[in-house]
């Protein structure tokens, strides 16, 4: 993939991500929003209910308190008068057809005297219609001045807080109030003379506004005329976490569902950054394995040229130096491969070492002498400082000996002046540690990160100044960690490089 495609997809992928993450966000906050709004009018409905509850119980306070300081008679109610305003036409009726009667059946005068006494009497007992109408203007008089007085003293009464409502009770009733509403939440209240500034008439023992940003006020007597009032003031500590759980899973899964896609992305982006790099090393790696086989080749293709040229007279033909040279190349070649299908196998199976006793300060000084002749040539030294008390560990003889032959080869390959090697020597508890020094170019903080890596190089294209596939350091720790160590790189450019190499003393102790 080429570069601009891979900004490309990284670009494209990076807008949808941010967008998706933006609506979701945006949902999740009018989703919050919603339900803030929804909370907020329960509670204020349940002040409103409150307060208008206070207010019927003072009125109905000063009506029977009214009812009972008045005149019975006051506020009698009318229906009897209506009764005997029904009773009297009935009399009335009654005499007048009683009068008829008897006269029209030549009754005894007499007779019709003592009748009509009882009638009259009868009558002095029942109200007339002019009586009637007097009496319900009075008592409509009498209402409207029971009114009067109810209206009056509902205005000009001031009574402290503490007459109007019990506050003993008061952190109750608004409880139960926002119970109404399915609001359990815990809260703290006060009650002001005015909304701000007032003063504080009562409260109760956890209030304290700066704990909160969001406060509930509504005026609990709000027919009141005067110019003072009283307001309550209401907020709920646990608030913004309420708000936040009632959104239920949503918000949980949202996050979660937000969060996996993010991992998954940067995953995507990781893994097509790797391959590009992994690429960039297989390039180089084919590069370097072409150039490092195309020189063994071509000395055993020029041999056998030699041996097959007829023009040439056999005595002038050199057979053993040539089959040195061939055997030379043939071993060459054959060890190129070699380390690279090793590596290979590393990558499959787990190394069988052949553990036995091993004398670290004897390997190092069979490597020096092999190393002696490369160095000497290049007007070099390897220098020994064996400190170590007890050299002697358990590791496989082979392995071990090839990992510090190939510090001590990187050493030479990467030093531009004479090189100088310092391998020192110290034992710690238990175990040996091993350290290579070079005056070599050094390596930088960010290669140092990647030199353990397979076939990683600095990718220098088609320049091949360092030979070399890049599986010696990778090489070098997998052996380290087979035997239970550790590898440390300690560099500066220009100033040269020292890996530490721990190996412990037995292995068993580590398992």
């Amino acid at each position: 993939m080429k570069k601009t495609q891979l900004i490309l997809l990284i670009g494209l992928i990076s807008m949808s991500m941010t967008g998706l993450i933006a609506i979701q966000a945006y949902w999740i906050r009018q989703s919050i929003t919603v339900n803030q709004h929804y909370f907020d009018h329960r509670v204020y409905q349940s002040m409103r209910n409150l307060s208008q509850k206070l207010q019927d119980k003072e009125t109905i306070y000063h009506v029977t308190r009214e009812i009972n300081s008045s005149d019975p008679d006051s506020i009698r109610s009318l229906y009897p008068n209506i009764v005997k305003d029904s009773l009297k036409n009935i009399l009335l009726y009654a005499n007048h057809l009683s009068r008829k009667s008897l006269k029209n059946e030549g009754l005894d005068p007499d007779s019709f005297k003592i009748m009509n006494d009882k009638l009259a009497e009868i009558q002095n007992n029942v109200i007339t219609r002019k009586n009637l109408q007097e009496r319900y203007i009075k008592k409509v008089q009498n209402k409207v001045v029971f009114i009067e007085k109810i209206i009056d003293k509902l205005i000009s009464h001031h009574p402290k807080i503490e007459e109007r409502i019990d506050t003993s009770k008061i952190q109750e009733e608004i409880r139960q109030e926002l119970l109404t509403k399915a609001i359990h939440l815990p809260f703290e209240f006060c009650i002001r003379e005015t909304t701000q500034e007032g003063k504080i008439v009562y409260q109760s023992r956890g209030y304290h506004p700066s704990h909160s940003s969001r406060i509930y006020t509504t005026n609990l007597f709000p027919e009141d005329i005067l110019e003072k009032s009283y307001f309550l003031e209401i907020y709920f500590p646990s608030q913004s976490r309420y708000i936040f759980r009632s959104l239920g899973l949503t918000v949980i899964a949202s996050f979660i569902l937000s969060a996996v896609i993010i991992v998954i992305f940067s995953i995507t982006i990781w893994i097509i950054l790797r391959q590009k790099k992994i690429s960039e090393i297989k390039n180089d790696f084919i590069n370097n394995m072409t150039h490092e086989l195309k020189t063994p080749i071509s000395t055993l293709s020029l041999a056998a040229q030699m041996l097959s040229d007829k023009n040439i007279p056999s005595e002038k033909k050199n057979y053993d130096h040539l089959a040195k040279i061939i055997r030379e190349e043939t071993k060459r070649l054959s060890l190129q491969v070699e380390k690279v299908l090793q590596m290979a196998v590393f990558e499959k199976t787990q190394l069988k070492l052949k553990i036995k006793k091993v004398n670290i300060h004897a390997v190092l000084q069979n490597i020096s002498e092999n190393f002696h002749l490369q160095v000497s040539q290049r007007n070099g030294r390897i220098t020994l400082d064996l400190k170590a008390q007890d050299p002697v560990i358990e590791g496989d003889e082979m392995h071990i000996t090839n990992l510090f032959a190939n510090l001590i080869d990187n050493a030479l390959k990467y030093t531009a002046q004479d090189p100088e090697i310092l391998i020192t020597t110290r034992n710690i508890h238990r175990g040996i540690y091993v350290t290579v020094q070079d005056n070599g170019i050094g390596i930088s903080k960010e290669e140092q990160k990647k030199i353990f890596e397979k076939f990683y190089r600095v990718p220098t294209g088609n320049i091949h100044t360092v030979k070399g596939f890049g599986l010696g350091l990778n090489y070098v720790k997998k052996i380290v960690d087979e035997h239970k160590g550790n590898i440390q790189v300690e560099s500066e450019v220009g100033k040269g490089s020292t890996f530490k190499v721990f190996l412990p003393r037995e292995l068993n102790t580590l398992n």
